[in-house]
């Protein structure tokens, strides 16, 4: 047999942006979150190692501090992905982009 075994690279990014939700809920300390609490990234190029499953990232700005939509997502590897912000909040998909993450 004849493989070829690639490896994670060990540099990881972050992404970052703004991702207004269609449906903000004020919080019971009176603001009101307009952001995400998770994002799914999906692979476009998708291969053994990333296991053809998104991967779920936490929203990395603080709830107090992201009224406007703002995210960050941290230790993403490079690669092109789809970017979907909490694709499971109520089992609707509220949009997606594509993001080139690269050195």
């Amino acid at each position: 047999m004849d493989f070829s075994i690639r490896t994670a690279p060990a540099t990881f990014f972050k992404i970052s942006g703004t991702a207004l939700n269609p449906t903000p809920v004020p919080s019971p300390l009176g603001f009101v979150d307009r952001s995400f609490n998770s994002f799914a990234l999906l692979s476009v190029d998708a291969h053994v190692i990333d296991s053809f499953a998104a991967n779920q990232f936490p929203n990395a700005v603080p709830a107090n501090n992201r009224g406007a939509g703002e995210f960050e997502i941290r230790n993403v590897r490079p690669g092109i992905y789809e970017l979907y912000p909490d694709p499971l909040a109520g089992g609707v998909l509220a949009g997606r982009t594509i993001v080139d993450v690269n050195a």
